[in-house]
C-alpha cells in the first residue's frame, strides 16, 4: 500500500493547501501503518514469499520512499 500522493507536475499548476495537507495526511497515515507492522513478522507480505532477499528489497524500496517523500 502506497500513499496516494497528488503531485505538482501532472497538473501543471500549484498545489492547493488542501492538496498539500492531504498530502502530509496520508505520508502521516502510511508511516503510522509501517510504524505498526515493523517487527510483526506475521504482518509482513510479499509477493515473492519464496525469497527472502526480495522480501528485504521490497521493505527497503518502502522505507526509501517513504524518507524521499518526508525530505
Amino acid at each position: 500500500m502506497a500513499a496516494a500522493l497528488t503531485l505538482r507536475v501532472p497538473t501543471g499548476v500549484p498545489l492547493t493547501n488542501a492538496q498539500v495537507d492531504n498530502n502530509f495526511s496520508q505520508l502521516n497515515t502510511w508511516g503510522n501503518t509501517i510504524n505498526s507492522n515493523v517487527g510483526v513478522l506475521s504482518n509482513l507480505t510479499t509477493s515473492a514469499t519464496g525469497n527472502i532477499v526480495v522480501a528485504i528489497n521490497e521493505i527497503n524500496a518502502a522505507v526509501t520512499a517513504i524518507a524521499i517523500a518526508l525530505g
